[in-house]
């Protein structure tokens, strides 16, 4: 049975580079291939994990024209997060993506000018409008430092009928859910970020689904499959061994997530190498031993 857009696990999608910082292409390709063979309902392109700062205009839409054509193959549902700072420029992003072929777009809010609650409206209602795709607003202040109340994005979907999908990061998140469920107009629906790890609080207050790292892919959607079959206590001691995982390879930030995300990937076969375009996370020996205390239970339920 087909699930609406954007809901379900999607995963986001690193970028993988070889050791000489080009993008690996083929390695986008396995990755695809290994979300869907392991029952995510689509991917996402370009977000944070995605390290979309380090990429040029060219090269993410070759990312685009190659992982479109590699999802087709295994039916897996392709998404891609806009993410130009500039309004006129995002809505030419917008356009050439969907015209590119992926099944929705996610608009991250500019947040480099810091904009007012009128400015971000624009920017999003605008690529809304500029395409006939299904769009998603990310809503990360944690981020990005733009902080947004969950009325604004009630009206914005009342007035652009496409623009009905929110992943939520903030913190906390569970309440700002509820806010904009029980607001928003009939249709919409909410997914969560950071790794998950306020996922089960989102699922009880409505929430459809997740965007994590895709590393660990499997747990994720074996916990959805639970909680969705009403084994709820299940449900929950799948998220409780994900924590700490998550807990630590976030403690360092962006990169550190990034830089571990790309090791469990490289272990599995799914991309051929860890490498990330400098600058980017070092690592840290006691770190990485207990990341890999922390991974192996993980890796063994993905086996």
């Amino acid at each position: 049975m087909s699930r609406p857009d954007f809901t379900g696990v999607i995963p986001a999608v690193v970028t993988p580079f070889t050791a000489d910082e080009a993008v690996d292409y083929e390695s986008l390709r396995t990755q695809l291939e290994g979300l869907a063979a392991g029952g995510c309902h689509g991917a996402m392109l370009f977000g944070f994990a995605g390290e979309f700062y380090k990429l040029t205009d060219d090269e993410r839409e070759e990312i685009v024209r190659v992982a479109v054509d590699a999802a087709s193959e295994v039916d897996l549902p392709l998404y891609a997060s806009v993410t130009d700072q500039a309004t006129s420029v995002a809505v030419d992003r917008a356009r050439r993506f969907e015209d590119l072929g992926v099944d929705g777009l996610m608009g991250l809010p500019p947040f480099v000018v810091d904009p007012g609650a009128d400015d971000l409206y624009a920017h999003i209602e605008r690529i809304g409008e500029a395409v006939s795709v299904p769009v998603m607003v990310q809503y990360a202040p944690d981020n990005t430092g733009v902080h947004v109340a969950p009325e604004t994005f009630v009206e914005l979907s009342e007035d652009v009928p496409n623009v009905n999908r929110y992943k939520i990061e903030c913190t906390p998140t569970g309440p700002y859910v509820t806010d904009l469920l029980e607001a928003a107009p009939e249709g919409i629906e909410v997914v969560v970020g950071n790794g998950g790890q306020r996922l089960i609080d989102a699922l009880d207050r409505g929430a459809t689904g997740v965007i994590p790292g895709g590393g660990v892919h499997e747990v994720y959607v074996e916990l959805l499959e639970r909680y969705e079959r009403g084994d709820r206590d299940g449900a929950r001691e799948l998220h409780a061994e994900l924590l700490p995982f998550l807990g630590h390879i976030g403690e360092a930030g962006l990169e550190s997530f990034i830089r571990y995300e790309k090791r469990v990937l490289a272990e599995r076969g799914l991309i051929d190498g860890t490498a990330s375009r400098a600058p980017a996370a070092e690592g840290d020996e006691r770190a990485d031993r207990l990341f890999e205390e922390l991974a192996e239970p993980l890796l063994e339920r993905c086996r």
